[in-house]
């Protein structure tokens, strides 16, 4: 991520904290907004997202944009400050005689920029300060700030080193809709391992915490080197915790994000990883139903892992969300969209081609203005030809995207120990 992504990453950050602290937004809005930015590549701004859906008024933005970037500046301005004492490059007498400077001009409704003062003053040179400036983005001093801004999380924080049930809690790993995951300590054991714990504020959300509770306990009954192995479930005054393997990695969306395409022999070995996985869950009549490059971790050593049974269900089980469509946009098959009373083994196939198109293409197979329109694309639509992204990928390659992607379930794949088999000639090939 660039230096303009980055600073524009922060500044949308502070939009939001704006919008909560003058009420324009509430918490749901802004999640939702920044849940549809992700559908876009590049993101569109999220003001543009705000105004559009009608969560905001047109006539608000300029206020919050230039609320965001006063606040940027200010905080730059202070963190420079902390980094001249830190390296003892000023005193910390000269730093709060410069911190007056700015309070008594801010009274009169002024602004001073602190940086020009330091530079008139010979404190720091020019092109060191624009190198500051640049490192206070990048090694990320704003985030905490940014966090403190945007208020605390629904989730009750815990301190590092804090025992709960027998782990001595770490550093936050990931945070998602229904929970906070930490690296931790088992004691008993003396390992390292992953503990989620569910939202606090939906402890009293009876569906959640079914559905939270049958993550834990359909991840428990898997056993496979693909899969990420569930150690135990707890209950703290019902707040529901499990522990898990502890995998270093990261994630097929970062690496995709890093190097936006793959070669296809690796793209391949990823695949037929995950399609193994897949066929072991299927063969516990569990449909994962959420494949996609965020939900799937690879390790150092090229092991894939995947992540996230949020949504997996049983076949044949009943979904208290029956009607409604469940996973993500740019990866859902077909029949999640027009038929979502169908749960088959094959709609796992068709988010696994999804997610091996974008890999050799460098790009989704759909993309659009909305999620609705995406899903239209899904449903009606055929995705660019990969020969025509690049003529390079071989036929038989695609061939088996196609099939893996192709809409009439005749025609896809029908268990994913036929997707293996085709990989499996395809390297007979020496594709």
């Amino acid at each position: 991520m660039g230096k303009d992504d980055k600073r524009q990453k922060i500044i949308e950050g502070l939009i939001a904290a704006i919008s909560i602290k003058r009420k324009v937004l509430e918490e749901e809005d802004l999640d939702r907004a920044f849940e549809i930015q992700e559908f876009y590549n590049p993101p569109r701004p999220l003001l543009e997202i705000l105004v559009e859906r009608g969560m905001v008024e047109e006539s608000a933005c300029q206020s919050l944009l230039e609320g965001a970037k006063s606040l940027l500046r200010r905080w730059e301005d202070e963190e420079l400050i902390e980094i001249l004492c830190e390296e003892e490059r000023i005193s910390p007498e000269e730093a709060q005689e410069v911190r007056n400077l700015r309070d008594a001009a801010r009274e009169r409704g002024e602004w001073i920029p602190m940086a020009g003062r330091l530079v008139d003053q010979g404190k720091v040179g020019l092109d060191d300060l624009l190198s500051i400036r640049e490192s206070i983005i990048f090694e990320g001093r704003i985030n905490g700030r940014l966090r403190q801004a945007r208020g605390p999380s629904s989730v009750k924080k815990y301190r590092t080193g804090q025992v709960l049930a027998g782990y001595q809690l770490g550093d936050v790993l990931g945070e998602g809709a229904w929970g906070v995951t930490y690296q931790a300590i088992q004691i008993g054991l003396n390992r390292t391992v992953a503990v989620k714990l569910m939202q606090s504020d939906c402890v009293g959300n009876e569906r959640v915490v079914e559905r939270f509770r049958a993550e834990a306990t359909l991840a428990g009954q898997m056993n496979h080197p693909n899969l990420v192995h569930v150690h135990d479930i707890g209950d703290l005054d019902g707040q529901l915790f499990y522990s898990m393997e502890f995998v270093e990695g990261v994630s097929l969306a970062e690496i995709l994000y890093d190097e936006t395409r793959l070669q296809v022999p690796r793209a391949a070995d990823i695949v037929v990883q995950m399609a193994k996985a897949l066929q072991h869950m299927h063969g516990h009549n569990v449909v994962h139903q959420d494949i996609k490059p965020e939900n799937i971790l690879i390790r150092p050593d090229g092991i894939a892992k995947i992540l996230d049974l949020g949504l997996a269900m049983k076949i044949g089980e009943e979904d208290e969300k029956e009607g409604s469509i469940v996973g993500t946009p740019s990866y859902i098959a077909p029949e999640q969209i027009t038929q979502t009373d169908i749960l088959t083994p094959q709609t796992d196939i068709y988010s696994l081609g999804a997610t091996f198109y974008h890999m050799i293409s460098g790009q989704r197979p759909f993309q659009g203005n909305s999620p609705g329109e995406i899903l239209h694309k899904v449903a009606h639509e055929e995705p660019e030809p990969l020969e025509e992204i690049d003529f390079t990928i071989p036929e038989e390659v695609v061939r088996i995207c196609q099939r893996m992607m192709a809409k009439d379930l005749n025609r896809r794949y029908r268990e994913m120990g036929m997707v293996v088999k085709a990989f499996e000639k395809l390297w007979m090939l020496e594709v």
